[in-house]
């Protein structure tokens, strides 16, 4: 939990990361700018729903980054998949419980993901 993730960037990978909640819906969808301009077309996302960027979350939580801030970012993701018709597979991931967030808020996080997936039109 202590450590930092890193790896060498290329054109097709790279790694940005948030230091300022407030920098964060920003950089999600700068993300998926770039995936889309210079990624090579791809026939499916894999998606991991992490957690971890909530402001409750001891293990890389940041301030500013609130169940607003994530729904935004899951309807972000799944409307850019839906708008280039690329299908979605996702994992609900990170979130650590600990003294600034319970299991209940925990579910209701992962509850937000689930919850936009629900209303993406099926293909």
């Amino acid at each position: 939990m202590g450590g930092i993730d890193a790896y060498a960037g290329s054109e097709r990978v790279w790694l940005d990361i948030v230091q300022k909640g407030a920098d964060y819906l920003s950089a999600v969808h700068r993300g998926l700018e770039l995936a889309e301009s210079n990624g090579a077309r791809f026939g499916l996302c894999l998606y991991n729903a992490g957690m971890d960027p909530y402001e409750g979350c001891s293990a890389g939580g940041r301030h500013g980054i609130t169940p607003e801030v994530l729904a935004a970012r899951e309807r972000a993701v799944f409307e850019w998949c839906s708008r280039l018709n690329v299908p979605i597979a996702f994992v609900l991931a990170g979130g650590y419980v600990g003294a600034r967030l319970n299991e209940r808020a925990l579910v209701e996080l992962h509850r937000l993901t689930l919850s936009v997936a629900a209303r993406r039109p099926s293909d």
